[in-house]
């Protein structure tokens, strides 16, 4: 009961909503059976569906496919943009989608996009190499004698300074 009170909520908030985003996301579940999931923003996020993908494969083609389907039915009007991530398979999908909805615009998720630059950073060698250094250092102070004598140091500092 308490379900279906929730999805005639979610409906009706979409419903009254004159402007939708439609978010997209994939991912595989435990078993590794590909799923896309669907939110829908009125601007308030609701989580709409997922779509289990079977056999099919994540091709620009069957994306587009389920982002087609899915705008048909929330209504092709209301929907301002689709974000999805920025994998080559939805950058294709993008291009079907304006072509056949020129005024829905087509976004990469910046999210994600935040994620993959940070990933590439942090695999840079010059930034391991330069982390590692750090690393040292801090256990090289940490060590119970160098930290003393950091420490004396750091107070005659300061003596001379105050002088």
């Amino acid at each position: 009961m308490r379900s279906t009170q929730t999805f005639s909520k979610k409906q009706e908030k979409i419903q009254k909503s004159n402007v939708l985003t439609l978010v997209s996301d994939g991912w595989s579940n435990i078993r590794n059976d590909g799923i896309i999931g669907f939110v829908v923003c009125t601007p308030e996020p609701i989580f709409y569906k997922s779509v289990p993908m079977g056999s099919e494969r994540h091709t620009g083609e069957n994306i587009f496919k389920l982002h087609s389907n899915l705008i048909e039915e929330l209504g092709p009007n209301k929907i301002f943009a689709v974000v999805t991530d920025n994998a080559t398979n939805m950058k294709l999908a993008w291009q079907m989608i304006r072509a056949k909805y020129p005024h829905i615009l087509t976004l990469g998720c910046a999210a994600h996009s935040f994620n993959l630059l940070f990933n590439d950073i942090c695999s840079s060698e010059s930034l391991n190499t330069f982390l590692a250094e750090i690393k040292e250092l801090v256990l090289f102070f940490n060590n119970q004698i160098a930290s003393s004598i950091l420490l004396e140091n750091q107070t005659k500092l300061k003596k001379q300074l105050d002088a």
